[in-house]
């Protein structure tokens, strides 16, 4: 337990002496169905503003620039700059969070993201990650990516960017859950659960395991047949669990066959008010 926390209190106190020359920006992605050849790849930004340079007069200007290279073919399928910036007074204190969404076709791809402080470049981040596209056939059952959320409003804003299938679904980019915050709400898309192929009901099962493995939270709930597809959504309550890192497994089961497609996410947690 001492040693968890230590590693927290240690993020926390090097990303305070780092604030000054990392820029306070976190990324992730998540895939869903889109045809044979593609899925749909969603990426999600939040972006904290405390130390850019910025006034009322000369509003803080964040430039986002995200490529992604084929690691066989070396061809580029997304190399686009984006700006982030707002002209409010109180714009330095405010944390901005937003969504890109783009069509990928199949592959393996470097992933580069680069920010930066366009009023001073130095104060910048690199993210890099290696992403696999592979598309959802329309002849088995499976699971899309898993999207971490702040908060999942149901008739949410019918105009918000982050509103999908009537859910207005606020992503969290950053994985960090806190005993400020310790409801971990999620969003994923269940794929082909016409009665042919498959043979039995479903069997969705949601798992919390530590960073030893050891499976500490565990559910399920059965899905029939039906529609193509369906939106599932949920919670995990991690009030009474100590500082970790976690993931959250969800297998997606044909009650007859016993096959299943499994979709998981890490995500951390600083509770210290917990012990082990």
């Amino acid at each position: 337990m001492f040693k968890k926390l230590l590693f927290f209190v240690l993020v926390i106190f090097s990303q305070r002496i780092n604030g000054q020359n990392q820029l306070n920006f976190e990324f992730d992605f998540a895939r869903f169905n889109y045809d044979s050849s593609s899925v749909y790849l969603e990426f999600y930004y939040n972006l904290k503003t405390d130390n850019l340079q910025s006034s009322t007069k000369n509003p803080f200007e964040v430039i986002v620039n995200i490529k992604m290279e084929n690691t066989e073919t070396k061809a580029f399928v997304l190399n686009k700059n984006y700006k982030i910036t707002d002209a409010n007074e109180d714009s330095v204190k405010k944390n901005f969070t937003g969504v890109f969404g783009f069509v990928i076709p199949r592959g393996k791809y470097n992933l580069v993201v680069k920010s930066y402080d366009s009023k001073n470049p130095d104060l910048k981040k690199t993210i890099n990650e290696v992403v696999t596209i592979v598309p959802y056939t329309d002849y088995h059952f499976a699971v899309s990516d898993i999207q971490l959320a702040t908060n999942i409003i149901k008739d949410g804003d019918a105009n918000s960017i982050f509103t999908k299938n009537s859910l207005e679904v606020i992503p969290n980019p950053s994985m960090l859950y806190s005993n400020q915050s310790p409801v971990l709400f999620f969003y994923t898309e269940l794929y082909n659960l016409k009665p042919e192929p498959a043979e039995g009901d479903f069997n969705l099962i949601k798992e919390v395991y530590n960073s030893a493995g050891k499976q500490v939270i565990k559910s399920s709930k059965l899905i029939k047949h039906g529609p193509s597809s369906i939106v599932e959504i949920g919670t995990v309550n991690l009030s009474k669990h100590p500082s970790d890192t976690y993931n959250l497994a969800l297998s997606f089961v044909d009650t007859k066959t016993n096959k299943s497609f499994i979709s998981s996410k890490r995500f951390f947690l600083y509770n210290p008010a917990v012990k082990e």
